[in-house]
């Protein structure tokens, strides 16, 4: 009799992506959102190719260069904003710095 707990790779990669996407909805930074939505991109890719889930796979393989181009219009965001305030990147607050920015503060 087959177990109902039993996971292959592709179940496990399937619940580690959307684990993954989930935890996109709780990012309040924009760049730690789409890092977060790339490393989803990439276990989707992974779980429709074991699983052979083609509309899984080319909805990720669409959605990488649209997270990266994303991705790098936050990263430059956020430097203008930080070059404004005259604060290094290194030093920076995670977030909340581009939204003082956008209300003037």
């Amino acid at each position: 009799m087959p177990s109902a707990i039993a996971f292959g790779l592709p179940d496990l990669l399937g619940w580690s992506a959307a684990a993954l996407t989930l935890m996109t909805f709780c990012c309040q930074n924009m760049v730690r959102l789409r890092c977060a939505a790339l490393v989803a991109n990439g276990a989707f890719i992974a779980y429709g190719i074991t699983a052979q889930l083609w509309p899984v796979l080319v909805l990720h393989f669409v959605l990488v260069p649209i997270n990266v181009w994303r991705l790098v219009q936050a990263s430059r965001m956020r430097r203008t904003a930080l070059e404004r305030t005259g604060q290094r990147a290194d030093r920076a607050q995670p977030s909340g710095v581009i939204a003082q920015e956008r209300r003037g503060e």
